[in-house]
């Protein structure tokens, strides 16, 4: 969706999030795991399923490679519907997003609640180190005052989504774009399904 072709550093959130996931993929398959890809926007982009091997760490550079962030909000009742149909033997599923408002987060809690009953779902979120900065910025003109509190309200609307989502019983982990690739694989570890 959209929030994910924010930059966040030099690359996009979208970047780090599929570098993130190469690296869960890489760790799950020498584990002797099977691992998968969905992605998608306001529809489902693409559909790999879950194999072991190293032919299967090629079909997900092949799958990843094209992919490209949009102008579209994601939809993820359309998305994780069609995961839910699809996935049907129990698996960890690393949802890579973003979520800046609770509407964004009620459709992703809806669709993680129902998920919950045979899989494992972890909700990634990509902080911006940027948009940290501008929460801490102490102002020096009225411009930065503005930006200050624009970037305050924006980071209290993620956590308040992000909490609910933990309040449910959602798996969550929101990282700085820096560290997203380490902490996701250490949060993964041992949190997998078998099969």
């Amino acid at each position: 969706g959209r929030l994910m072709g924010v930059g966040a550093g030099e690359l996009t959130k979208l970047d780090h999030a599929i570098n993130a996931a190469l690296l869960l993929v890489h760790v799950a398959l020498r584990s002797g795991d099977r691992a998968g890809l969905l992605a998608f926007d306001d529809r489902v982009t693409v559909a790999l399923s879950p194999r072991a091997g190293r032919g299967q760490m090629r079909a997900v550079l092949d799958a990843l490679q094209p992919l490209r962030a949009g102008l579209i909000e994601a939809d993820y009742d359309e998305a994780l519907a069609y995961l839910s149909r699809w996935q049907r033997r129990r698996a960890l599923l690393a949802i890579f997003t973003d979520v800046l408002d609770t509407d964004q987060g009620a459709a992703l809690l809806r669709q993680c609640a129902r998920l919950r009953r045979r899989h494992l779902p972890l909700v990634i979120t990509v902080r911006d180190p940027a948009l940290d900065d501008a929460a801490r910025l102490w102002p020096r003109e009225p411009a930065e005052s503005y930006a200050r509190a624009v970037a305050g309200g924006l980071l209290a609307d993620r956590e308040a989504s992000l909490r609910v989502l933990r309040r449910s019983g959602v798996d969550t982990l929101d990282a700085d774009a820096r560290t997203l690739s380490p902490a996701t694989s250490s949060s993964s570890a041992g949190r997998g399904c078998r099969g």
